[in-house]
């Protein structure tokens, strides 16, 4: 270890570098200029310490009754703890903790900034470092997509073929496939984007500035490379952006998507996908979910943990991954058997989950279409009404068993459950009177859904069937959704054109 001897002519030049910052800052522009200026910092950074210092110097003027706020370097713990007590009082506690974390890196760039000057965090004693870290109990993990809400969702974009159509399927399909974060999409430039021994990377610049690389699905590039020529009628060239704005009056000439349009385009697509029951309604529909779908896939494909932490590029596990572990194995093969759905089928189906009965959404089967197994339906509407049909006679299981012909996957629905919770509907509903189909949606030329209400002597329940015309032109259920409430299941147009 070698010792770093000062000079005490160095020595001399930092104290008063100190007293000379310290006499130069009198306002809250003067700390950003003096303090936050001259670091390098990233834009991102730069605001976070920005207005984590802001809020801080803009309490200590008001609680203390100051003409200005304190200065930076004449904080103690006590006004910290202070500005921590009164944050809570206004805004929950983990929004309070996140605050006094961005106040504690303010701090550390103060030491960088002011030779000799030693943070207040650094003497903080274990109770109040405690205190000030102490978040709420709870599961605040954000939710990924489905594998089954994948595939709806890709198959419902798919549809769509004109220019903005193309890009947004595209678009899609790339960051769930990739787990870039928004912002890197968007500065991708076509000459980012590589392949070397099979495997397809794209190089740009990352979070905090870095330089980061990322493999790429080749579907997904093939997708925006199709998008690109509707779009452009040419093939891209290196400097052309992957994803543009699209003109919205003529004479106006597109742009590289920035971050706020394509957060814009995904939030459009997520409610319109919400509306129609593709994914759920608790899922919060940002850019960032396909992020955390990436890594949520490669997890139940069976990935290794520290594999998936690598391309995600996270920093945790930093010792074991460095010294220690080796892990440059490609993404593309465990994405390939994610994505693996036959080419005649673009639903899949989920497990039937019964909440408390006759107040949420039930999603109750969503079948696999099987080449082996053969419907025998030629219209959606007969396929419904053969399972209403044997309702009264047979019971709700028979009912089942007609809408699920063509599945080989019984066990994604529930044979106990469906009878015992159609049982309680009907000591509180009465008996069965019949079916009204409410309205039919085309949605493509091989996808319709039916909405209809089930008939009871006091009381109607409503269905929301999803079905699909197979390689075999016979129609089949791929879903069913059901609620008591109306206006939780049908979509408001439907209701008003009625």
């Amino acid at each position: 270890m070698t010792t770093q001897v000062i000079s005490k002519e160095s020595l001399l030049k930092r104290v008063f570098t100190a007293w000379e910052t310290f006499n130069k800052i009198e306002s809250a522009d003067d700390i950003e200029r003096f303090i936050l200026r001259g670091q390098g910092l990233s834009k991102s950074t730069y605001h976070t310490y920005r207005q984590a210092f802001m809020a801080f110097y803009k309490f200590t003027q008001k609680h203390y009754k100051l003409e200005k706020g304190l200065h930076p370097l004449q904080v103690s713990l006590a006004e910290i703890e202070t500005f921590y007590d009164d944050r809570v009082k206004e805004v929950d506690v983990n929004t309070a903790c996140l605050e006094i974390q961005g106040l504690k890196k303010f701090f550390a760039s103060v030491e960088i900034k002011i030779p000799g000057y030693e943070s207040p965090f650094r003497e903080m004693p274990e109770k109040l470092k405690e205190k000030l870290n102490r978040v709420k109990n709870g599961n605040r993990k954000k939710k990924p997509l489905s594998k089954t809400e994948v595939h709806r969702l890709l198959a419902w974009l798919e549809q769509k073929k004109d220019v903005k159509g193309l890009e947004n399927y595209a678009m899609v399909y790339m960051l769930v496939t990739s787990g870039l974060r928004a912002f890197e999409l968007c500065q991708l430039r076509w000459g980012d984007i590589e392949c070397y021994n099979g495997q397809w990377t794209a190089a740009f610049t990352g979070k905090g500035e870095k330089d980061a690389e990322q493999e790429l699905y080749k579907p997904a590039i093939d997708t925006c490379r199709l998008y690109f020529k509707k779009a452009h009628g040419r093939n891209p060239k290196p400097d052309d952006a992957l994803f543009w704005t699209i003109s919205s009056y003529k004479g106006e000439a597109p742009r590289p998507m920035p971050y706020h349009t394509l957060w814009r385009r995904v939030t459009e697509i997520g409610k319109i996908v919400k509306e129609q029951g593709i994914v759920r309604n608790s899922v919060e529909f940002t850019p960032h979910l396909f992020r955390r779908t990436y890594a949520s896939a490669l997890e139940a494909e069976g990935m290794p943990g520290t594999a998936i932490q690598k391309k995600t590029r996270h920093s945790s596990f930093e010792t074991l991954e460095k010294h220690y572990l080796n892990n440059e194995e490609p993404a593309t093969p465990y994405l390939e058997r994610f994505f693996e759905v036959p080419t005649e089928i673009k639903n899949k189906g989920g497990n039937m989950k019964l909440p408390a009965p006759m107040i949420l959404l039930i999603i109750l089967f969503l079948m696999v279409i099987s080449e082996h197994v053969y419907a025998e339906y030629d219209t959606a509407e007969s396929l419904i009404d053969a399972g209403f049909k044997v309702y009264p006679k047979e019971g709700i299981t028979a009912a089942f068993e007609k809408w699920k012909s063509g599945s080989i996957h019984e066990e994604d629905w529930d044979a106990v459950n469906i009878p015992s919770y159609f049982g309680q509907v009907e000591d509180a509903y009465g008996a069965f009177l019949g079916y009204d189909i409410i309205e039919v949606i085309d949605v493509s030329e091989r996808v319709k859904i039916i909405y209809t209400t089930i008939n009871y002597q006091h009381s109607p329940i409503y269905f929301k069937f999803y079905l699909y015309k197979n390689f075999h032109d016979k129609w089949v259920a791929i879903g069913i959704d059901m609620n008591t409430k109306m206006t939780e299941l049908i979509p408001e147009y439907v209701i008003d054109n009625k």
